[in-house]
């Protein structure tokens, strides 16, 4: 909706109406596949819940699998877009991360059902089959590929400017994107939504920086033997959270 939003000074009256409409149809998919699963709801749910016929819908996705898709395509961009757009406004590599930190938890409270969407159909694994619908979704690994590649740059500034512990950063920017993950998990269901944003914003970074500005994590070596372990090791990790049947 953002990205429409922002281009809708080059739309007619009527492409801004049919853009709205379509993000309205998006919103109120997501709430509902997000709270009822994605085989449970069906596009009559959709339409009746958006107050549209059902042939509206098809006017704006071919079918379920089609909205869904474009539903992430939404999400992701805004998701690459808050990286980007914190790592953009500069400072310090401590500054960045910190702004990362801060930005995602806001987005916790604006897109809770995204998240929902995001833990129990995309989380850990965006392989080439969608769990959850026929489209091809190899995409979303290759964004989030180059959403790390830019964390990681910030990462390694952070090392070499002696911030940092000398870890490789591709394990600092899986660590921090594991910590914002399991904060959601947290503030979701242990306190079912009753959160102070900036309490939580103040104890992500004091559980993600301490170990990592004090040293204290595993010894370098330590790490890159464990890196050069995985090369050789055909690791299966376990699958998100299956598609009801």
């Amino acid at each position: 909706m953002e990205s429409a939003m922002a281009n809708e000074g080059n739309m007619t009256f009527k492409e801004q109406e049919e853009e709205r409409r379509r993000s309205y149809i998006l919103e109120v998919a997501e709430r509902l596949i997000a709270r009822g699963g994605f085989h449970e709801t069906s596009v009559g749910d959709i339409a009746k819940e958006a107050g549209f016929g059902v042939g509206t819908l098809y006017k704006y996705f071919k079918d379920k699998d089609d909205l869904f898709k474009a539903l992430l395509e939404l999400r992701i961009e805004e998701n690459f877009r808050t990286v980007h757009d914190a790592i953009d406004q500069g400072g310090s590599p401590l500054e960045v991360i910190g702004r990362v930190i801060d930005m995602f938890i806001d987005k916790f409270l604006q897109r809770s059902d995204y998240m929902m969407l995001y833990l129990n159909y995309i989380h850990p694994r965006a392989d080439s089959e969608h769990q959850c619908g026929k489209g091809d979704l190899s995409w979303i690994r290759d964004r989030k590929a180059e959403q790390f590649a830019r964390l990681e740059t910030v990462f390694e500034q952070g090392i070499e400017e002696g911030l940092f512990a000398n870890v490789p950063a591709h394990y600092l920017a899986g660590a921090l994107h594991g910590v914002l993950i399991s904060m959601f998990f947290t503030t979701h269901f242990r306190l079912g939504g009753r959160w102070d944003p900036q309490e939580v914003k103040r104890v992500v970074r004091q559980i993600f920086f301490d170990p990592i500005l004090k040293g204290s994590v595993a010894s370098p070596t330590g790490v890159e033997q464990a890196d050069e372990a995985k090369k050789t090791e055909d690791v299966t990790l376990p699958g998100n959270k299956p598609c009801p049947a």
